[in-house]
């Protein structure tokens, strides 16, 4: 198993799947569907989702946004990806801030 989550964590960094030989193909099948598929997809379309955000016209961004739910209408992925990173133009208010992760310090 140790194998396989090795191979799910480069594979979650890439956009195209090519060719996967395995021993067990029916195990390794269902982490392909569960996990490496959507993490393509998300790969795939990040670049489109990020340059919607960059849309300053409110109006013309969710005439997009909306055009993009469809287009993703069968990948709820997709859809929640989409939706998280364009809230703001979906039901209006302020942006979501970004997350920074701080490390604490210990004092000796």
């Amino acid at each position: 198993m140790a194998r396989t989550q090795q191979l799910v964590a480069v594979l979650k960094r890439n956009e195209v799947l090519q060719e996967l030989l395995s021993v067990d193909s029916q195990v390794v099948q269902q982490v392909i569907d569960d996990e490496i598929k959507p993490r393509l997809h998300i790969n795939k379309n990040r670049p489109d989702f990020h340059a919607l955000r960059k849309i300053s016209d409110d109006t013309r961004r969710k005439k997009l946004v909306g055009r993009a739910l469809l287009k993703y209408g069968s990948n709820p992925t997709l859809q929640c990806m989409l939706l998280l990173q364009n809230v703001d133009a979906v039901f209006g208010g302020s942006p979501p801030k970004e997350r920074k992760r701080s490390v604490s310090s210990s004092t000796k």
